[in-house]
């Protein structure tokens, strides 16, 4: 038997198609209940019956016409780009954009940071650090030179400024200090009565993405931005020989940096945290012994994902999925190839979401019934697993599913 959603999509108008593809799964899913296979009873239709809002229908992607891409460090590629139909880009600073990049029959997903000043343009930076067995960072480095466009989602993510604040401590470890450059670029020269102090740890002076720019910066506004430096090599570090940290940014050297920054900024500071794993452990570490409350203390990191396996590659099956969202309940049916955020947001349902990836948990939601499949790895850690969490942006159902949205 024909579905008749393909055999008239090429005549009829899109929304007809839409509702015979919508009619089509109906009948799928009553016909597997005359066969005694599990199914859902149907409360709502629409989302508009609830209160849990509209949202978006899908996750929207957007192409970026690339300006340049070169290397700024051996190992570091800086892409400048505007958007392809020159809207502004709506991007606050600390954002990130999340990268997708074709490889066969797969889509891979990362997300990085913008490293400019978030000035309501069209236009923007992302520097990305090339790093060992990286598919996109590889990628993006290996085409520097003939690389046209990119097609992205985001911007996205709440590392921002806390505006609230006056005085500001931030943390950068490598890479690290894409997002954090942001807010320096965008918020030293516009807040004249706050004071930032940066303390930045890199492999090197060679390896020290966005050296220049921060130390111009600095430079520029003395009474407002001061930068502890710290290499792990010593070699070729010029001026900053004698003031510079030399060894890893541990626990104990972010003791002693922390301790040269003045007390009243240190007392009253939101702290922000991007870089390593380790390194961002020993910060926290040092915070918490300093007795900084955590809510004065933002971090932003990231997994890194698989790629998004192809439709192609998955068996179709039409499933019913129970979204409890808004202090409501909607049943919706999907499919096997649909994610569970993809068919959320179809449905019209509030889901948060931010990377999309799988890389910064925005939206995590809870299975309370049913089966699914999630990609791995993602940056849910074990005891979020075991309690039925999942990543909705890379979990697809595998039957009749029940999920709570918080």
């Amino acid at each position: 038997m024909l579905n008749p959603a393909s055999s008239i999509r090429d005549w009829l108008p899109s929304f007809l198609v839409e509702g015979a593809r919508t009619a089509w799964r109906d009948v799928a899913h009553v016909t597997r209940g005359f066969r005694g296979e599990k199914v859902m009873t149907y409360e709502l239709r629409s989302a508009r019956e609830t209160d849990a809002g509209l949202s978006p229908r899908a996750v929207v992607t957007k192409r970026l016409r690339v300006l340049e891409a070169v290397m700024c460090t051996p190992s570091a590629v800086s892409v400048r780009f505007e958007t392809a139909d020159g809207s502004p880009l709506h991007a606050e600073a600390g954002q990130f954009l999340s990268v997708h990049w074709p490889t066969g029959v797969r889509i891979d997903k990362r997300a990085y940071s913008l490293a400019c000043r978030a000035d309501g343009s069209s236009r923007g930076r992302i520097v990305v650090k090339v790093v060992p067995g990286g598919v996109v960072s590889a990628a993006l480095a290996a085409n520097a030179g003939s690389l046209a466009h990119l097609d992205v989602t985001g911007p996205s993510g709440s590392f921002v400024l806390d505006a609230s604040a006056h005085a500001h401590v931030f943390f950068a470890g490598g890479a690290g200090i894409t997002p954090i450059a942001s807010m320096l670029l965008t918020h030293v020269p516009d807040r004249p009565k706050d004071r930032f102090v940066l303390v930045y740890g890199s492999r090197s002076l060679s390896e020290c993405i966005l050296h220049e720019e921060i130390a111009a910066l600095a430079k520029a506004y003395p009474d407002r931005l001061q930068i502890l430096w710290s290499f792990d090599d010593a070699e070729g570090l010029g001026a900053h020989a004698k003031s510079a940290h030399i060894g890893p940014l541990d626990a104990a050297a972010t003791r002693r940096l922390v301790a040269a920054i003045d007390r009243e900024v240190v007392d009253d500071a939101t702290f922000y945290v991007c870089g390593p794993a380790p390194m961002m452990a020993a910060t926290n570490a040092v915070l918490e012994e300093r007795s900084v409350p955590a809510s004065r203390v933002r971090t932003e990191r990231f997994a890194s994902p698989g790629g998004v396996v192809g439709t192609g590659v998955v068996a179709a099956k039409t499933v019913a999925l129970r979204m409890k969202a808004g202090g409501r309940t909607l049943d919706v049916l999907g499919s096997t190839k649909q994610t569970i955020l993809e068919a959320g947001l179809a449905a019209g349902i509030s889901m948060p979401y931010s990377c999309a990836m799988g890389g910064c948990a925005a939206c995590k939601v809870r299975v309370t019934a049913g089966e699914t499949q999630s990609e791995e790895p993602n940056c849910l850690d074990p005891a979020e697993a075991r309690e039925g969490y999942v990543l909705a942006c890379c979990t697809r159902p595998k039957s009749d599913v029940t999920v709570e949205v918080p």
